[in-house]
């Protein structure tokens, strides 16, 4: 199998490469350093994963950018914790999977070689916390927005709620970070608050469902 390794970090991308390059899975590791290669060698080398590190926050556009553009090839993320959370984040911009930080290069081909075949990628414990972090949000998916903000407002404040950035919130729903600010202003003065960070305290103090707006789900 060939495999792309991503990094914006030069010595890190080319020494896993060489490092995989030895395994006798691996017909060829390829590194990239920056977009252009990277897409360069997306397109003319076609290998059938990609490892990103995912530590550059550019970098997490760039795996978004390549998914859309070549919708075969796996995604791993690397230098992201594998946390529900951050195996959702990483699902969000094409990819199946994260590398734990103490994978060997015996099992980061072996979490290769399972993404390729359509499988998670991520540590048991991680699976298994992802199992209840779906179990668990079941209820409190049912906690709707209240219906005076707009489905993209309820958008925003569900991301809010998760902790995002404005920044981040714009990456997901591909918009300007202005936009989310405009959003941002019009939720506070909606939800009679005057701080961001109360966003979430308010939403969880929701009284009843007949409170909300109907068919209004938060982001997931």
């Amino acid at each position: 199998m060939r495999i792309l390794i991503y990094s914006k970090t030069r010595l890190f991308a080319e020494c896993l490469a060489a490092g995989l390059a030895r395994h006798v899975a691996v017909d060829q590791a390829l590194s990239a350093t920056d977009a252009v290669s990277f897409q360069t060698k997306l397109a003319q080398d076609r290998p059938c994963a990609a490892i990103l590190d995912l530590s550059n926050a550019e970098a997490w556009d760039d795996a978004r950018a390549a998914k859309a553009l070549y919708h075969d090839i796996v995604l791993l993320g690397l230098s992201v914790s594998d946390s529900p959370q951050d195996i959702v984040r990483c699902a969000k911009v094409g990819c199946l999977g994260v590398i734990p930080y103490d994978s060997s290069v015996e099992r980061t081909v072996t979490f290769v070689r399972r993404a390729l075949r359509g499988e998670l990628s991520c540590s048991p414990s991680a699976a298994a916390e992802l199992a209840r972090a779906l179990c668990d949000s079941t209820s409190q998916n049912a906690t709707q927005m209240p219906r005076c903000l707009t489905r993209r407002e309820g958008e925003v404040c569900s991301l809010v709620c998760e902790g995002l950035t404005n920044k981040e919130i714009a990456r997901e729903l591909n918009c300007s970070e202005g936009t989310i600010k405009n959003h941002m202003h019009s939720i506070l003065s909606k939800l009679n608050i005057s701080r961001r960070s109360a966003v979430a305290q308010h939403i969880r103090q929701q009284p009843s469902p007949s409170a909300l707006l109907p068919g209004m789900l938060p982001h997931s």
